[in-house]
């Protein structure tokens, strides 16, 4: 139940008698989900990639340019992260959401195309749904000259994914959002499109509930 505080007149044409001893309560509120700076960096893991030997004849090979190192190419580069995320500290009964609706802005500053998919998982981390229903969130990659750099970064606002019913149901037992993000590496053509481990991505969500309270 949300807690409301209704702050009626001190006078009253109608008797008291009159008064429809049931309120109904509508509302809507957003919540921030807060911002996340994603670098190249957390994407990549030098450790785990295998250097491309100068011998190797590039034009044979998939690879990319990574803070001026050259790779064998993995084709992507993952990161995952949580963050708490539990609706009962708002609404501890899910009937009474009439609409829910999540919004996602970015800007993204790495020359790769980045896939984003936020997974909804219970207090054991056990996946309930996924935001994006029809697969991951796709995200263009910054614009490069001929040289390969950063000209304009891709921007994506107010993408918004309206819950349906059966979704709105699961969020009592929501603990956490899973987050998975992953670059796209590009193919090299004649030029590369060099990687560097201070480019970003940029992400910002939030939620809006729309709620229907009875008040007794």
């Amino acid at each position: 139940m949300v807690a409301v505080m209704l702050f009626l007149p001190s006078c009253i044409d109608k008797d008291a008698g009159d008064i429809d001893p049931s309120l109904v309560y509508d509302a809507e509120f957003s919540l921030p989900l807060g911002d996340s700076l994603l670098q190249a960096s957390q994407f990549v893991d030098t450790t785990a990639l295998v250097l491309l030997p100068d011998t190797v004849d590039r034009d044979t090979v998939q690879w990319f340019l990574y803070d001026g190192v050259f790779y064998y190419s993995p084709g992507v580069l993952t990161y995952r992260s949580e963050t708490p995320l539990s609706f009962s500290d708002f609404i501890t009964d899910t009937s009474e959401i009439v609409s829910l609706t999540f919004r996602i802005n970015a800007v993204n500053r790495v020359p790769a195309r980045m896939r984003l998919q936020l997974y909804f998982a219970d207090a054991g981390r056990q996946v309930l749904d996924s935001l994006f229903s029809d697969g991951p969130l796709q995200l263009e990659a910054a614009a490069v000259d001929g040289r390969g750099e950063v000209t304009a970064p891709a921007e994506l606002w107010k993408k918004d994914v309206v819950f349906l019913p059966s979704q709105i149901a699961l969020l009592e037992q929501m603990e956490y959002a899973l987050q998975e993000y992953t670059l796209v590496l590009p193919v090299p053509a004649d030029d590369s499109i060099p990687l560097f481990s201070d480019q970003e991505v940029w992400l910002q969500m939030g939620v809006r509930v729309g709620v229907k309270i009875v008040l007794q």
